[in-house]
């Protein structure tokens, strides 16, 4: 297998900022036109070229030996399940905690490796379904108007139905 190459860091000279932290050391090209980054003196730092990129084998791929895949939902994960030894996946940061559930075990159960796994507390969360926005909406004030001694009392009164009474029946005559 090809290996990655590695490179020079590229930073910026920064003349007059040691004090100021908000500069962070990030490449920028220089324009300037007194510059000796800009015009490649020895001494005063690599400047990014084209030959620095990697063989196209090893770019973009990670250290265990997988290209990482960003999935959005249940089709395109699927559409990965054939090549579980090409790719890696990672969950979209926007979905939900109870969707990225759901995509990890389906990866995790067809042999995919999943980047950034959520975390267990965060998947048992997951497992227990959620109330009706009805039912939690009543049990919300039936809990906040009673003291706290009542409170699962009052939270157990709301979520039981009563009984539904029957009224008399009138007779016509």
């Amino acid at each position: 297998m090809v290996t990655k190459k590695t490179h020079a860091v590229f930073r910026v000279p920064n003349y007059g900022a040691k004090n100021r932290k908000g500069v962070k050391p990030r490449w920028r090209k220089q324009r300037g036109i007194d510059s000796k980054l800009r015009i490649d003196l020895s001494g005063y730092g690599q400047t990014p070229k084209v030959g620095y990129k990697n063989p196209e084998a090893v770019r973009f791929v990670r250290k265990d030996g997988l290209k990482t895949q960003l999935v959005h939902n249940q089709k395109e994960l699927e559409a990965l399940f054939t090549q579980s030894k090409k790719y890696s996946v990672v969950l979209s940061h926007d979905l939900s905690v109870r969707k990225k559930a759901e995509l990890q075990k389906m990866a995790e159960s067809k042999g995919l490796k999943v980047v950034n796994k959520l975390k267990l507390k965060a998947a048992e969360v997951v497992k227990t379904k959620a109330k009706p926005k009805q039912q939690q909406a009543a049990t919300a004030t039936a809990t906040a108007h009673a003291t706290p001694n009542e409170a699962p009392k009052a939270a157990a009164a709301v979520e039981a139905p009563a009984p539904k009474a029957q009224a008399p029946k009138e007779d016509k005559v």
